[in-house]
C-alpha cells in the first residue's frame, strides 16, 4: 500500500498551508478576541477551491478526494483551528449531506 501523498494532494496541502500562513495567521489573535465571523476570510477560502475540494466538477467542485479535504482542513486549523471546524462543518457535513441526498430540483 502506497501512503505517499499524490500530486494533487500535495499542492492541496501547499495552497492550505500557504493560505494559513499568509492570510489566517495574521488574524487569528483579532478573531478571537473579538469572536466576529470572518466573512472575507471564508469568502477567499472559498475562491480558492476549498469548500468544493470533495465535490465533482459538475457541482461546482475539484473532484478531489477526501484525504485532500482533510490536508486543507489540517493546514487551516494550524493557523486558526476555529476557521479549520467551519471549513469541516461546511464541507463535510452540510456539503456532503446535500450531495448525497439533494435533488436536482
Amino acid at each position: 500500500m502506497d501512503f505517499r501523498l499524490s500530486e494533487e494532494q500535495q499542492m492541496i496541502r501547499d495552497m492550505a498551508r500557504k493560505c494559513a500562513d499568509e492570510i489566517i495567521a495574521a488574524r487569528a489573535e483579532e478573531m478571537e478576541a473579538t469572536g466576529e465571523y470572518p466573512y472575507d476570510i471564508m469568502d477567499r477560502m472559498a475562491a480558492l477551491g476549498m469548500m468544493g475540494i470533495p465535490f465533482p466538477p459538475e457541482y461546482g467542485g475539484s473532484g478531489g478526494d477526501r484525504v485532500g479535504m482533510h490536508l486543507c482542513i489540517e493546514e487551516i486549523s494550524r493557523a486558526d483551528v476555529t476557521l479549520g471546524g467551519l471549513l469541516d462543518v461546511t464541507t463535510s457535513v452540510v456539503g456532503q449531506e446535500l450531495f448525497v441526498f439533494g435533488t436536482e430540483a
